[in-house]
């Protein structure tokens, strides 16, 4: 063996097999770690009402009716934002639903015959124009 002087190099020869999988197993675990196919979120479906959240703060449609009882709503925040539904009534506010920006979310709540204003909570969201109205029939 030789001994390293200042100046001196060593090349260190690695097997092509050895350095193609490491490429090979590192690739499939970024691959795996970034989810880059998995299918978007969609608006739920088998809900009384759903609503499109929007990242230009409102809810499309801003206008739902459903029947008396126990109501499952749901939302779809659109792009990056989250959102979320909460239900105004006399006694309290009532969050049914929350989602992150591109994500989907159900929620279920009990309300009696009448008009419920919805909106989202999130700090400036409502105060933005993020509210609809609920008629529950």
């Amino acid at each position: 063996m030789r001994a390293l002087t200042s100046g001196s190099s060593v090349r260190a020869r690695v097997p092509v097999r050895l350095l193609l999988s490491t490429v090979l197993v590192l690739g499939g675990v970024l691959t795996a770690c970034g989810g880059g196919d998995a299918a978007p979120a969609s608006l739920p479906t088998d809900v009384d009402a759903a609503v499109l959240a929007t990242d230009a703060f409102d809810y499309e449609p801003a206008e739902l009716e459903v029947p008396a009882g126990t109501i499952e709503l749901g939302i779809l925040c659109e792009q990056s934002l989250p959102h979320n539904i909460v239900v105004e009534t006399e006694a309290e506010d009532v969050l049914v639903a929350e989602c992150g920006g591109g994500e989907s979310a159900t929620g279920e709540v009990e309300l009696e015959a009448g008009e419920y204003t919805f909106f989202c909570s999130i700090t400036g969201h409502r105060e933005a124009g993020m509210e609809g109205t609920l008629t529950v029939g």
